[in-house]
């Protein structure tokens, strides 16, 4: 349970924070971002908010994978100070986060196929 814990947990976090911020602010839109950000708020928030959102937080959170791979990165993956007896477990429960993910990419290939499939057939 610790493997599952931290790839997800702490790794997979840092990623998929990666990914939300240049889905949000670079793939969406900086423009279509703020105007989503401001949308029913009670007060509008500074400009310099999405500039942060934007520079900042992604440069904090690729530094910080930086950092983390070249200090503990390597020593994780290759298991070191893990017992021998431990191995088969870790191996597992990586191959299974691994066919996971691999099956939600999958499955959203095959809703992604279905949704251009319905979108033809229906005229416009």
């Amino acid at each position: 349970m610790n493997e599952i814990d931290f790839w997800i947990g702490t790794f997979a976090l840092v990623i998929f924070a990666i990914i939300e911020v240049i889905l949000f602010i670079w793939v969406f839109g900086e423009e279509n971002a703020w105007k989503e950000i401001n949308s029913g708020a009670d007060f509008r928030l500074p400009k310099l908010v999405i500039r942060i959102m934007k520079y900042v937080t992604l440069t904090y959170l690729v530094v910080l994978m930086v950092f983390w791979f070249l200090q503990d990165g390597m020593n994780i993956l290759m298991m070191k100070g893990v017992r021998a007896e431990d191995y088969p477990y870790i191996w597992f429960a990586r191959f299974m986060m691994i066919g996971v993910a691999a099956l939600i990419v999958f499955l959203v290939h095959i809703a992604w196929q279905r949704k251009h499939h319905i979108q033809q057939r229906v005229p416009q």
